[in-house]
């Protein structure tokens, strides 16, 4: 039995097939991105519409300028030492047998006090023999007279004409008996000096700073005894820059100066005095020869009137505060309302305006200006920082003023939100 096997069938279009791959199918494809792009054209999104932030309003304090008179007040630093300071040194040598009553350190003593005593004996005796010198001295003296008188008879009865020499008179026996008198008197006056020299007395009313002996000790020639300054007239040495000199009138310092004005007044302080007491009184005396070249400073010295009540030490750290020059139709402001490049801020019709003034001084806690400013404007003592001219502003008691609004919203039992000005105002003076 024969089989037949059956011949492959094939599709009835394959050229039909190809033809719609390779172009119908990129035709429709490309109609389809066509409708679409056009669908999306035509429905575009919308946009979302964002509330109009509420304007922010600054709350701010100001203060009402007034033009005042006022004087400048120069703060400055210096050392305290003292006007006539130095080492009490011995004139003779001896062994010292007395201290007074102020020779410790830190004691105040007064002019012409005892301070020490050496032992004197030696110096009574040799006065008593300057004394017996000086009157074998005198009588020698009065024996060379009587000589020289007899000799000068002597020549007259003799009956020459010519005129005796000084030989003949004892002339050079009558000098010599005068100079050693007047070397026994020399010898005599220095015996007395030494033993008056046994007493040692303060040469001023002061202070000690340190003592070099006590009793018992042998003493030479030029040997320190001890350490003493006045006490009566202290100074101090104050730094100046050339913006503190354009604020005093030194040319009224000293009584030398020629100037009628008053005297320029220093008020001195230590730095751990206690707020009572008021401070030390003097005034500024001097002014050093010369500029220090390292700084540029001028030194200015000032005088304290008397230590003597309240003491202070030598060598002592303290704040002077110098009265300097009276200006007058002047404003004084807080410090730190004196913002950079010489700049205030006032506010002027609701608000903040940035104005440039002329500093005369400034200060840690106040500064003194003057020019483009009128008595009556507000000035902005709330800091604010770096805020542009043109801001909108209102008195802080004006917003105290404002109505309150109500705790409970209806219906809902929610505390409400803050108020958004009040939110902005309290920002503005954190970052401050």
């Amino acid at each position: 039995m024969t089989t037949h096997t059956p011949a492959p069938q094939h599709s009835p279009h394959p050229k039909r097939t190809g033809l719609f791959l390779k172009v119908l199918l990129p035709v429709l494809i490309l109609m389809v991105a066509l409708v679409t792009a056009l669908i999306i054209f035509s429905n575009p999104p919308a946009a979302l519409q964002q509330p109009e932030p509420k304007r922010v309003i600054l709350s701010v304090e100001t203060l009402t300028l007034q033009p005042v008179s006022h004087q400048a007040e120069i703060v400055t630093y210096g050392t305290v030492q003292a006007q006539n300071q130095g080492a009490l040194v011995s004139q003779i040598s001896g062994v010292i047998i007395q201290l007074g009553d102020n020779t410790q350190p830190g004691a105040f003593f007064q002019k012409g006090e005892l301070l020490f005593k050496l032992d004197d004996r030696d110096y009574r005796s040799s006065l008593k023999m300057a004394k017996a010198a000086l009157y074998t001295a005198q009588a020698k003296l009065i024996e060379e007279q009587a000589r020289s008188l007899q000799a000068e008879k002597d020549w007259q009865r003799m009956g020459s004409d010519r005129e005796p020499n000084a030989l003949v008179l004892r002339k050079p026996y009558l000098k010599a008996a005068e100079a050693g008198v007047l070397d026994a008197e020399a010898r005599l006056e220095k015996a007395q000096l030494d033993l008056e020299r046994t007493n040692i007395f303060a040469p001023y009313a002061g202070r000690v700073l340190d003592k070099h002996v006590d009793i018992g000790q042998f003493v030479n020639v030029g040997s320190p005894l001890i350490e003493i300054h006045a006490s009566d007239r202290l100074e101090v040495r104050l730094p100046l820059n050339n913006r503190q000199l354009q604020l005093i009138d030194l040319g009224s310092a000293g009584p030398g100066s020629g100037s009628s004005t008053e005297p320029v007044r220093v008020t001195i302080e230590t730095l751990h005095e206690s707020h009572g007491f008021p401070g030390w009184q003097g005034r500024i005396i001097r002014s050093e020869a010369q500029v220090d070249s390292k700084n540029q400073q001028l030194i200015a010295v000032a005088e304290i009137n008397d230590s003597r009540t309240r003491p202070i030490a030598i060598g002592e750290f303290v704040k002077s505060t110098i009265y300097g020059r009276q200006f007058d139709q002047v404003f004084v402001i807080p410090a730190h309302t004196l913002y950079s490049n010489d700049q205030v801020l006032l506010l002027t019709d609701g608000k903040i305006v940035r104005r440039k003034v002329s500093v005369i001084q400034r200060g840690t806690e106040r500064s003194i200006v003057n020019g483009s400013l009128t008595a009556g404007e507000e000035l902005i003592i709330t800091p604010l920082g770096s805020v542009v001219s043109g801001t909108q502003a209102r008195h802080i008691s004006e917003e105290s003023q404002k109505p309150q609004k109500s705790k409970n919203t209806p219906g809902k039992n929610k505390k409400p939100l803050m108020d958004p000005e009040k939110v902005s105002v309290k920002g503005a003076r954190s970052n401050a």
